[in-house]
């Protein structure tokens, strides 16, 4: 690391934890307000990633001081590098670190699982309570380097043609089982300013939120209701997959994500999109066994994606998933109403704890027999290029 990385670093965490940016957001916007080279971008966002994923054992080795002020923050960066086992920059914030004292203080730390995982206490406690002996396997890939994937948009662009650009540009990529639709690039990009995604030829895009578009079943001319569309990352990728053929209504609580979704499918040349502002339980009567698939991409607490957005640990609260278990719980008794007999629902979130996902689905069931579990599926974050994700797909036969 040189010595210029160090105020970079330190704005982004500012943002991070001040402004509750999430890392990608806050990686986005130091990138757009400084003018940083490709290796550059790289270091930092690598470094950034990595300080707030490993916070709490950071802070406590810098004697539990979280101040965000500057000169705190450099020694965080520093104990981070040392962490690493990487050598210091000559930076005058830095040179009062003691290497030796602070590897002994790292080695002790680690010891216990809280710090060892780096998390709240409350959250360790939770994770051995719901997946026992599987957590410590769980938390060390969720603490490991996440791959930036995308989705190829095949409405407008091919795999090929997207492979053959980055080749040409030296951008190194992978594909993955998990998504026919996606690439993995190798290193940190900021694709925001690439023409391909302001062309709406490419969208950011984990390979196991991909993968739901597939699990889902979707096919042109199918009727789908996108329940919890959100600004539509996987509403998108069913209309790409369906071909702009049959329609997808798109159902979200929030207005502001449904304008976002409006703008990205006018970019991505989607037109078989209907939006509708759940403003009422009304929208939802008036779509009573209408669809083929209905999809319920459910609030959750976000575990599973903690590569990509690791800030999510510091920012949840016991309360918080509490609620969370009930919002799940209304949401799937009210939505599945939409599902018309023969048809599938398909329940999805993107965390790692059985209370939200296995658990759920059986309790559902076993007040709705009206529907079948056809399959169920974990994908571990493991794998590189994918968070950690619940999916199930339900028929309803009666």
């Amino acid at each position: 690391m040189k010595t210029y990385h160090v105020p970079l670093i330190i704005q982004a965490i500012q943002w991070i934890f001040v402004k509750k940016k999430t890392p990608g957001k806050a990686l986005e916007l130091l990138f757009k307000t400084y003018e940083v080279n490709r290796f550059d971008k790289r270091i930092v966002a690598e470094n950034v990633y990595e300080i707030i994923r490993w916070w709490r054992l950071l802070v406590e080795t810098n004697n539990a001081n979280s101040s965000m002020q500057d000169e705190n923050l450099a020694r965080i960066i520093g104990i981070n590098l040392v962490r690493k086992g990487n050598k210091l920059p000559p930076h005058d914030w830095l040179k009062n670190l003691n290497v030796n004292t602070l590897t002994k203080k790292l080695e002790e730390k680690n010891k216990t699982n809280a710090f060892r995982h780096s998390l709240p206490d409350w959250l360790e406690e939770k994770g051995e309570e719901e997946l026992g002996e599987k957590w410590d396997e769980v938390m060390n890939a969720l603490n490991s380097n996440y791959k930036q994937c995308l989705r190829v948009n095949t409405l407008k662009i091919s795999i090929p043609e997207v492979a053959a650009d980055f080749e040409e540009h030296e951008m190194e990529f992978s594909t993955s089982p998990l998504s026919e639709d996606g690439i993995s690039l190798d290193e940190f990009e900021n694709i925001f300013k690439h023409p391909f995604f302001k062309e709406g030829k490419v969208e950011i895009q984990d390979m196991g939120s991909q993968h739901v578009a597939f699990f889902a079943g979707v096919k042109p001319g199918m009727r789908v209701v996108d329940a919890c569309a959100g600004a539509g990352g996987k509403t998108l990728h069913m209309a790409a997959r369906m071909k702009n053929k049959g329609k997808i209504i798109a159902l979200d609580i929030q207005p502001y994500k449904l304008e976002e979704l409006k703008k990205r499918c006018k970019r991505a040349g989607v037109e078989n999109v209907e939006i509708k502002w759940l403003e009422n339980t009304k929208v939802v009567k008036r779509l009573k066994e209408t669809a083929d698939v209905v999809l319920i991409d459910a609030p959750c607490s976000g575990l599973g994606v903690l590569k990509r957005n690791p800030d999510i640990k510091w920012k949840l609260h016991q309360d918080e998933l509490d609620e969370i278990l009930e919002i799940q719980k209304k949401i799937l008794q009210q939505y599945a109403t939409m599902v018309k007999k023969g048809g599938k629902l398909v329940y999805v979130t993107c965390s790692i704890f059985p209370s939200e996902n296995e658990v759920r689905i059986q309790e559902f069931i076993a007040a709705h027999p009206e529907f079948e579990l056809e399959e169920e599926k974990n994908i571990s974050p493991g794998i590189p290029e994918s968070d950690g994700f619940y999916m199930a797909r339900l028929k309803k036969v009666n």
